[in-house]
């Protein structure tokens, strides 16, 4: 590996973000989950999120699992998740972090 190729995780997270807003992550998994998965099932984040489990790759949903955590942990800025999240999950979901948290548990659960 090259020494210059020596970056830390959460380096490659900071916001490269079209806003611009310095000091919080990007979540790029998250927005393609949103536009890919949860628009097509109407909002039902919990059947979305078994159909990424079963359609993605490991490495993809390793992401979105790190992304979430970061949304869950407080991380990221309202202003981002507004936008990529969408106000109507924070409203349903009383904070963006329950939301987070909700969709690491489906994520993890087995399939019924």
């Amino acid at each position: 590996m090259f020494p210059d190729d020596e970056e830390d995780e959460s380096e490659l997270y900071e916001s490269e973000e079209p806003s611009g807003e310095k000091g919080s992550p990007y979540t790029p998994t998250v927005e393609y989950y949103h536009k890919t998965y949860a628009i097509s099932c109407g909002g039902d984040d919990q059947r979305a999120v078994r159909i990424f489990r079963d359609y993605e790759s490991h490495e993809k949903l390793r992401r979105l699992q790190m992304e979430l955590q970061l949304i869950k942990d407080g991380k990221v800025s309202d202003r981002i998740c507004d936008r990529i999240v969408g106000k109507k999950r924070k409203g349903r979901y009383n904070s963006y972090e329950r939301w987070g948290q909700l969709m690491l548990l489906w994520l993890t659960s087995k399939k019924k």
